[in-house]
């Protein structure tokens, strides 16, 4: 199936670390730990397909239920196509994040700043607390981790899970490969509420379980998507987005990296 959502929302839940799969220089449990909140969204792409397992935590309440009621969702058939027609015609997009993940450890913060172009452009740049970039020029991937002097290379197609990339660089029918549900305001999971306001909430359920997660929710406001949230169950990732701006041409430039002198450098 050809992949249009990551993203993402990335799936950034409890999921193993980027760099922590290419590393080769030991790190202490504390960079361990802040590598797991940055680097979520983005994995290697698994031998066989993931199957589901029972979850140990309590679930958010009236994240999965509401939109199955009849009066609180759209059709999949319809409810859709507003965010189809936003992903289609985004050639490229830049914003502020602030990407909180949800798990058994507790609550990890982080902040900066991203750009995604089409085709499977992205640089992702976290500024605190940890400073880490995520680039991809579309044929590889570079995550380079600052405090560790640390780069980790790998080919773009190895990479499954980066949802908030791919739901903003899909290119085909994202129905195609989702149910997408239509989800009244007060039926949203509640960490998304706060920034609903004006926008509208989808719910959206892979149609296979090759997916490394339960669900996504996307609000769309507008001409910007204001928040992502990655349901993995047992853990949850938020993106909040502010001053996105949408199609304003970012050049090839923005998304190529040479790594500096004196780090290591794992992969090619």
């Amino acid at each position: 199936m050809k992949k249009t959502l990551l993203i993402s929302l990335t799936i950034a839940l409890a999921l193993p670390a980027y760099s922590q799969q290419a590393a080769t220089k030991p790190a202490d449990n504390a960079a361990a730990a802040k590598q797991a909140a940055t680097n979520s969204l983005y994995q290697r792409r698994p031998a066989v397909d993931k199957k589901p397992t029972a979850s140990t935590e309590q679930p958010a309440a009236n994240t999965e239920k509401p939109a199955d009621k009849p009066a609180a969702a759209a059709s999949s058939a319809t409810s859709g196509n507003a965010l189809d027609t936003f992903m289609k015609g985004t050639k490229d997009l830049q914003a502020s994040f602030t990407q909180t993940v949800y798990n058994k450890r507790g609550e990890e913060t982080s902040k900066g700043q991203m750009w995604v172009a089409k085709p499977g452009k992205f640089y992702w740049d976290y500024q605190s607390p940890n400073p880490q970039k995520i680039i991809s020029n579309g044929k590889k991937v570079y995550h380079y981790d600052i405090d560790l002097e640390q780069i980790s290379i790998r080919g773009r197609d190895e990479l499954v899970g980066d949802v908030a990339v791919e739901l903003l660089n899909g290119e085909d029918n994202i129905s195609r490969n989702y149910n997408i549900d239509r989800v009244v305001k007060n039926l949203t999971p509640p960490r998304l509420q706060k920034w609903v306001g004006n926008g509208v909430t989808y719910r959206l359920k892979p149609k296979t379980r090759q997916e490394e997660y339960d669900a996504l929710w996307v609000i769309l406001d507008g001409n910007s998507i204001s928040a992502v949230m990655i349901d993995g169950g047992s853990s949850q990732t938020i993106l909040n987005f502010t001053n996105m701006k949408r199609n304003v041409g970012i050049p090839a430039s923005q998304f190529e990296f040479t790594p500096p002198k004196g780090v290591d450098v794992v992969g090619k």
